[in-house]
């Protein structure tokens, strides 16, 4: 078998396994897969540039062709090349169910542990959880918002230099009231739901959600002066958005790290009657140097 980049040229032959990915990249993302040796395209991953090294977005194998080390030959491969680029690091984020009940998700989970600690991660829990709602039903007990006077929501490319900078200090102001948050998430371009809302030249609040392929991720929020009917207007302009853009199949998937704002906001979505369809416990899997 052996280890091919996917590009344009040969894309379509992996696109039973990463073709919904694909269809969404980003420059700094990383495609590769494995042919064996009767010519198949038997697994692929999505890897992607980050401050830390390599991030592991995700990896598939061909159903039939499972359990046959594929998947981790390509992950051990990609790791002995990283040194040259000078990267020594490779991770992803793991989510873990906290549903013990049901026996499936308990199995899977015992696979996706076996399968990355065989394949050199350790895994280290994360003081954060992901919740995972329907946004169908946030779409049908939403009630819609008149937009704040003396307000401006600008989107990541539309902030000035002098806005920008204004973020990147808002870092340290967060923490300290108690809040952990990461402003490049607000400036990425990936911000396709969220935004920075002004007023006059103050960055007042901010909302951090991007696009995944069956919902968006909510993973970043500040509000200055507790001024909640600003980030409420910001969470209700995101879901009018997203129910335009995906339908009430999506999902939204909570991410928020800081025990003040996620009670915020699981408090916010309780009281119009809203309980996640699952919890997980969120954990950092890394893999150091190329063994």
């Amino acid at each position: 078998m052996q280890i091919t980049i996917i590009n344009e040229n040969n894309e379509s032959f992996f696109d039973t396994l990463i073709g919904e990915f694909w269809r969404k990249r980003e420059n700094n993302q990383l495609y590769a897969g494995v042919i064996d040796g009767e010519g198949n395209a038997v697994s692929a991953a999505v890897f992607e540039a980050a401050e830390s090294g390599l991030a592991l977005l995700f990896v598939a194998t061909d159903p039939v062709r499972r359990r046959k080390g594929y998947a981790g030959f390509l992950i051990r491969e990609i790791a002995k090349r990283l040194p040259s680029y000078g990267i020594g690091r490779m991770d992803c984020v793991v989510y873990l169910g906290r549903d013990k009940e049901n026996r499936e998700e308990r199995e899977m989970e015992k696979i996706r542990r076996n399968f990355l600690i065989k394949n050199g991660f350790f895994l280290h829990r994360l003081p954060a959880e992901r919740r995972i709602y329907s946004m169908g039903d946030i779409f049908r007990t939403n009630v819609p918002m008149e937009e704040p006077e003396g307000i401006v929501v600008k989107k990541p490319s539309e902030l000035t230099e002098e806005e920008l900078i204004q973020i990147s200090q808002l870092g340290s102001v967060a923490e300290e009231a108690g809040v952990y948050m990461v402003p490049e998430n607000f400036v990425s371009d990936q911000n396709n739901y969220g935004g920075v809302l002004f007023e006059g030249n103050k960055a007042m609040a901010m909302l951090s959600a991007w696009p995944l392929l069956d919902g968006v991720q909510l993973d970043s929020m500040f509000l200055r002066n507790n001024r909640v009917e600003l980030i409420q207007y910001l969470m209700d302009r995101a879901i009018r958005q997203i129910e335009k853009d995906y339908g009430p199949e999506a999902r939204l998937y909570v991410d928020i790290v800081g025990q003040k704002v996620l009670d915020y906001l699981k408090g916010s979505l309780k009281k119009i009657g809203l309980e996640p369809l699952e919890v997980f416990d969120t954990y950092m899997a890394v893999r150091e140097g190329n063994r």
